[in-house]
C-alpha cells in the first residue's frame, strides 16, 4: 500500500529512474578506464554494505535461507552482466532505448508461462515502440560516420537480452515478494549475488586493478558518484516499488531516456543527428507512458466502477 504523499511518491521515482539512466552513462564513460568486472564488483559491495547499514531494520534473517529468493539473485546476475557488455558495444541510447521494452516482455512472459490475461494495447503498444525505436537506430544507415556493425549489432541485441532478464527478474521478484519474502532481503541478496559474479569474473579474466590503485581526487569523486547511483539504481528502486504510488513509479519510466540523451550529450558527446531520430524518441516515450498509465488506469476505474455497483 502506498505510504507517501503524491509528491513525495513522484520525488523517489525522479530519484530513482535518473540514478538507472546516469548509471548506463557512467557505466560507459568508466568501463574505457577501469576493469569492468572490478569496477562493478566494488560497486555492487559498496552497495550492499549501505543497504545494511540504512536497511538493517528491515531485514528479515529468516528469509535469509530460501533458495528461491537466492535464485532470482542470478536473473540479477545475467540481466546486469549483459547490460554492462551492451554498454561497451552500443551506445548509452541504445541501451537504454532497448531496455523500456523491458514493460512488454514482462506483459508477454505472464502471458505465456503464467497465463495472465495480456494487458490491452501490449501488441500495439510495443509495436509502436518497435518502430520509434527503429527511427532512432536506422538513420545510422544514412549517416556513415555513424554507420552500424557488427559490434553495435551485438551490444543491442544484448540490451535486448538484458531487457528480457529484467522482465523476468520482475515478475520473479514479484512473486517471490508474494509469498512473504522481504523486499529488503530481496535486494540485498541479489546485490550479493553480483558482487560474488563479478569479483569471480574479474580474477577470471585476470584484469589489473591498478588503474583502481591509482586514482586522483577528480577520479575518487566520479567513482563515488557512481557507487552512489549503483545503491539509487539497487536500492532507492527497491524502496520505490514498494513505498511509493506504483503507478507515478512505472508511468515515470521514460524519464530513464530523457536522462541517457541528457547527459549522453554532456558526458559521452552521443547525440541524436536528425529530427527524424527526435520524433522516433518521442513515439517511443509517449507510447510507454500512455501503455503503462493505461495498466495502471484500468485497474483503478475497476475498483470505482466496483463501489458504485455496491
Amino acid at each position: 500500500m502506498n505510504t507517501k504523499p503524491r509528491y513525495q511518491s513522484t520525488l523517489i521515482a525522479v530519484i530513482s529512474h535518473t540514478g538507472l539512466g546516469l548509471y548506463v552513462i557512467l557505466s560507459k564513460l568508466l568501463f574505457s578506464q577501469y576493469p569492468p568486472f572490478g569496477l562493478l564488483a566494488c560497486g555492487f559491495c559498496f552497495s550492499f554494505l549501505v543497504g545494511i547499514a540504512v536497511l538493517k531494520k528491515n531485514i528479515v534473517w529468516s528469509d535469509l535461507k530460501k533458495i528461491s529468493v537466492w535464485g532470482i539473485g542470478f536473473i540479477a546476475v545475467f540481466r546486469s552482466l549483459s547490460k554492462m557488455i551492451a554498454v561497451q558495444y552500443t551506445t548509452a541510447t541504445n541501451v537504454q532505448l532497448f531496455g523500456l521494452t523491458a514493460p512488454f516482455f514482462t506483459a508477454l512472459i505472464a502471458r505465456i508461462f503464467l497465463k495472465e490475461k495480456l494487458p490491452l494495447g501490449t501488441i500495439l503498444a510495443l509495436l509502436l515502440t518497435s518502430l520509434g525505436a527503429f527511427m532512432v537506430t536506422g538513420e545510422s544507415y544514412l549517416n556513415p560516420i555513424n554507420a552500424l556493425n557488427s559490434k553495435n549489432y551485438l551490444g543491442m541485441g544484448l540490451a535486448l537480452i538484458s531487457a528480457i532478464f529484467m522482465a523476468i527478474l520482475v515478475i520473479a521478484t514479484n512473486y517471490s515478494i508474494r509469498i512473504q519474502s522481504n523486499p529488503t532481503n530481496v535486494y540485498l541478496q541479489q546485490t550479493f549475488s553480483l558482487v560474488v559474479i563479478y569479483f569471480l569474473l574479474s580474477f577470471l579474466a585476470n584484469e589489473s586493478w591498478e588503474p583502481l590503485y591509482q586514482v586522483g581526487l577528480v577520479d575518487i569523486a566520479v567513482l563515488g558518484v557512481f557507487f552512489i547511483i549503483i545503491f539509487i539504481s539497487g536500492g532507492i528502486t527497491v524502496y520505490a516499488i514498494s513505498l511509493v504510488n506504483t503507478s507515478i513509479y512505472s508511468i515515470l519510466l521514460s524519464l530513464r531516456l530523457v536522462v541517457v540523451l541528457i547527459f549522453g550529450k554532456v558526458i559521452l558527446g552521443e547525440s541524436l543527428i536528425s529530427t527524424y531520430q527526435y520524433l522516433g524518441v518521442f513515439l517511443v516515450v509517449t507510447t510507454l507512458t500512455w501503455y503503462l498509465w493505461r495498466q495502471n488506469k484500468v485497474p483503478e476505474m475497476m475498483v470505482v466502477n466496483q463501489k458504485k455497483n455496491q
